[in-house]
């Protein structure tokens, strides 16, 4: 399972990771999809082997005469994809590209409903709806195949009260206990928020796990007012619509300096996409000239005076 423990903001510039043990994808590592369903990849066959007794119930084999893949099969063909596995991955490397705004968005949303309690009384889950912007032979970019539409919450029960979901449940029910054996190590660990990211008029989806953590401080909006902070995390709500609106990841490469995440847009080369940050200091592009368009509509945003976007994603940050 790819790893969860770590700063979620902190990842490779490398779009694809293996499964399993995290690992990116590069030109001296070709990754392998698992050879029954092909919707996960790994770097090794150790890792493909070590990750099967988590990927087992959810694994699927291809049957391309299926009905319902045939009919998958059509609704993807629409917008270019030859296959529902394409369109699948193309929705996996957008997810990934946007990790930083889906896991800020959900976080700043739970801050707002009162903390992470919210999403155990009852146990819910996050929909979130997408729509497909990719057209026959248009560009892949992967933060820019799909549009943000907004939210809803589900209990588990609404969810499963319908048979397809009852199923779908069923079957990642290892992969959610194995996520929470993995993050429970942490006493700031609260317990894992399943996001469903359902896509406008097309019957296949996705399912992501972020792990939620109490905050460092005893209160996250310690030392504000309760209007300052549902300023804030309105603030945050916003930033990261506007980023995805404007296909800018915001996210912290290993090894970058600054503490607040960085917009950047992925460039392919190799065929491998890669992360490349637009600036490395906010500081420095606050105090140029500015001009970089998508840049420039993430400041607009924030309405909280006297805060700056650094400064609302250093927050961010330290909530998180």
């Amino acid at each position: 399972m790819t790893s969860t423990q770590k700063d979620y903001m902190t990842v490779s510039a490398v779009l694809r990771r293996c499964h399993q043990c995290g690992k990116p994808q590069d030109q001296a590592i070709k990754m392998m999809r698992c050879s029954r369903c092909a919707s996960v990849v790994y770097c090794s066959r150790e890792c493909q082997k070590g990750a099967w007794p988590v990927h087992k119930p959810s694994c699927r084999p291809v049957d391309e005469a299926n009905p319902e893949r045939i009919l998958k099969n059509v609704e993807v063909s629409l917008y270019g994809f030859r296959t529902v596995d394409e369109f699948s991955q193309a929705l996996r490397d957008f997810i990934e590209a946007h990790t930083w705004a889906f896991q800020s968005y959900a976080k700043a949303h739970i801050f707002m409903e009162g903390g992470t309690d919210y999403i155990h009384t009852p146990p819910k889950l996050m929909e979130v709806q997408l729509r497909c912007l990719c057209t026959p032979g248009g560009s892949r970019d992967p933060a820019r195949t799909f549009s943000f539409l907004g939210h809803q919450w589900r209990t588990v029960a609404e969810y499963t009260s319908k048979p397809v979901g009852a199923r779908n449940w069923a079957r990642s029910a290892a992969m959610r206990e194995a996520a929470h054996q993995y993050n429970s190590g942490d006493p700031r660990f609260a317990g894992m928020l399943p996001v469903l990211f359902a896509v406008e008029d097309i019957s296949s989806w996705q399912t992501s796990l972020y792990p939620q953590y109490r905050p460092y401080y005893a209160s996250p909006q310690e030392g504000l007012s309760e209007v300052t902070f549902k300023s804030l995390m309105v603030d945050v709500l916003a930033l990261c619509s506007s980023s995805i609106e404007h296909g800018l990841a915001l996210r912290c490469a290993d090894g970058q300096e600054s503490i607040a995440a960085l917009p950047g847009r992925f460039v392919r080369s190799n065929k491998l996409w890669k992360w490349e940050p637009l600036f490395t200091d906010w500081d420095r592009y606050l105090a140029g000239p500015r001009g970089i368009e998508g840049v420039d509509a993430l400041l607009r945003v924030i309405r909280t005076l006297h805060v700056t976007v650094p400064q609302l994603l250093q927050i961010i940050r330290v909530i998180s």
